[in-house]
């Protein structure tokens, strides 16, 4: 296709002018197209927006969620000048003063998961079995600005912290007030905007635009049995005191990953927190809708 044929088409798609020329600065990354000119591309020219950004797979949206991302692995302190003592109360301050809380932390979710079920279970009742549902739902409406809402929303983030994680990722400040105008459908958002925020949602260009069906899978959410406790007996039920130097350091390097596994844990129970809070959300509005209607 020749670059007058597509500015003809983009033309005719969005109800605006495009030229040749615009079309050749886009080819050679001088111009930055918007997400509804990549949205129409994408649709004429039979490939996926993720294809014309490049491809890269997205990464999960807690990469990128700044109260969450530190605490996916446990910081490696060098103790090689550690003595005994030292050595001593730096596994014990580990294990009592961190893995504690995060144990307690990831029982709390549980409990928190438990209930959302229950509730989730009660609007099936309602409204049929949960099983006949559609296994992917999301956004209603393929406005771009309505779906980052949408998925911000889901990701657990208000406006100030996508602002913070966006201006820390693209090396540009942006603003919780320009959050709000891109949801809002009052600016145009770039592709570079597009592209970065499919990371930090997890989420494909596609999903985002709206080219694809939304992409909250429901399948499996009420089975909690892929997500097993830590165990964590091994290093809680030590006695230190008895412990020697090599054996303290051997139980530190335990230690450290007992840490990783709560903390990787904790990210999957709120993964799921998540999603079965999307499935929640959507059997309410049904239920709404279908008070609406009798």
């Amino acid at each position: 296709m020749k670059q007058e044929e597509l500015a003809q088409r983009l033309s005719m798609e969005l109800g605006r002018e495009f030229s040749p020329a615009m079309i050749g600065k886009y080819e050679l990354g001088t111009s930055m197209f918007s997400a509804e000119t990549l949205k129409a591309l994408a649709r004429i020219l039979g490939v996926s927006s993720d294809e014309l950004l490049g491809g890269s797979a997205p990464r999960v949206w807690w990469e990128y969620n700044p109260q969450i991302v530190e605490s996916v692995t446990l910081e490696r302190q060098d103790t090689g000048s550690y003595g005994p003592q030292r050595m001593h109360e730096h596994v014990a301050f580990l294990r009592d003063m961190l893995l504690a809380p995060m144990e307690e932390e990831n029982r709390e979710m549980r409990k928190v998961l438990a209930n959302v079920k229950s509730r989730v279970l009660e609007l099936g009742k309602e409204l049929g079995s949960v099983e006949d549902r559609p296994t992917r739902i999301g956004p209603d409406s393929d406005e771009i600005g309505l779906r980052i809402r949408y998925y911000r929303k889901r990701a657990g983030l208000t406006t100030n912290e996508l602002a913070s994680v966006i201006s820390k990722g693209m090396g540009k400040n942006y603003s919780a007030n320009l959050i709000a105008k891109y949801e809002k459908g009052f600016v145009r958002v770039g592709a570079n905007v597009t592209a970065f925020l499919t990371k930090v949602f997890g989420i494909s260009s596609d999903e985002l635009l709206g080219l694809v069906s939304a992409e909250v899978d429901i399948s499996g959410l009420l089975d909690f049995t892929d997500i097993v406790p830590t165990d964590t007996g091994s290093i809680r039920d030590l006695d230190l005191g008895s412990c020697s130097y090599g054996e303290l350091k051997e139980h530190l390097s335990e230690l450290y990953d007992v840490g990783d596994a709560l903390a990787q844990e904790s990210l999957r129970l709120k993964n799921r927190s998540l999603r079965l809070d999307s499935l929640l959300e959507f059997l309410q509005r049904e239920r709404t809708s279908s008070g609406d209607n009798g």
